[in-house]
């Protein structure tokens, strides 16, 4: 029992370097380097990486925290991000509990859930905030996943090799 307890500390803790890190090329160094004029987002592809590696425990918490960060780059007072990753880590890991089997082909198809919800989430906040137009914000929700989806296999392994620790 105790050893059960170190090793989930041990994996959190090493969840908390991977997370700054993806927090600060996201916020840092992907937004200097736009394509079609979008920025990767890399914290649902680690939301959808741990649901499916670690399950509905880790899925819930790691969505808590990259949902904290995306608040964060956002630079607003919203806890729109921190609520829709909890509950998109929550979802993804008990699919992956229950019904789906934990391999690659779930994690790629997790990602595409875990960047359509942040599209969406997007979409819905500018429509509502901005009042922009819906075309050119699906527009823009598309090329970004599809600039995001390029980063999801590194992800997946990094986050599989934590999951992994004993």
């Amino acid at each position: 029992m105790n050893t059960l307890k170190s090793k989930s500390v041990i994996r959190s803790l090493a969840y908390i370097p991977f997370l700054l890190m993806l927090f600060f090329i996201q916020a840092a160094i992907l937004p200097r380097v736009p394509i079609f004029g979008v920025k990767a987002q890399l914290l649902p592809l680690v939301v959808a990486a741990a649901g499916v590696c670690g399950g509905v425990i880790s899925g819930g918490v790691v969505g808590l925290f990259a949902g904290m960060l995306m608040d964060i780059s956002f630079n607003e007072p919203t806890i729109v991000y921190t609520l829709v990753f909890c509950f998109l880590g929550l979802f993804i890991g008990y699919l992956c509990d229950t019904i789906l089997i934990k391999r690659i082909p779930t994690y790629l198809l997790m990602s595409v859930l875990a960047l359509a919800v942040s599209g969406i989430t997007e979409l819905i906040k500018a429509i509502f905030a901005l009042g922009a137009g819906v075309a050119p914000m699906l527009w823009i929700s598309l090329f970004e996943g599809i600039f995001s989806f390029i980063f999801a296999l590194p992800v997946y392994l990094i986050t599989r090799s934590i999951e992994r620790i004993e």
